[in-house]
């Protein structure tokens, strides 16, 4: 199932918020991407439970990496998980 968050227009700057916060290194400009990068790779593991969640957001990492922005792909992907779950539930 695809998710775009873009038909969601409260979600993004409230998201966006929430990282920043928590010291996300991803300017806003490329955020919205890598935002829907981030769904792309989690959303059926764990929204609907299809597939392994350990393996999506080891997916997401490997995309991550490269991103110039990132220096560690994991504290980034957290920080990620973070804002969108503080947002609402991941799971």
């Amino acid at each position: 199932m695809n998710f775009d968050h873009t038909d969601q227009p409260d979600m993004f700057p409230a998201i966006f918020e929430n990282y920043a916060d928590l010291g996300g290194a991803i300017p806003r400009s490329k955020f919205s991407d890598i935002l829907q990068t981030f769904y792309d790779y989690t959303f059926d593991a764990y929204i609907h439970g299809d597939g392994s969640r350990e393996n999506s957001m080891y997916s997401f990492q490997q995309f991550l990496d490269t991103v110039p922005e990132v220096t560690n792909p994991v504290i980034e992907s957290n920080r990620i998980f973070r804002a969108v779950d503080s947002f609402g539930a991941y799971t």
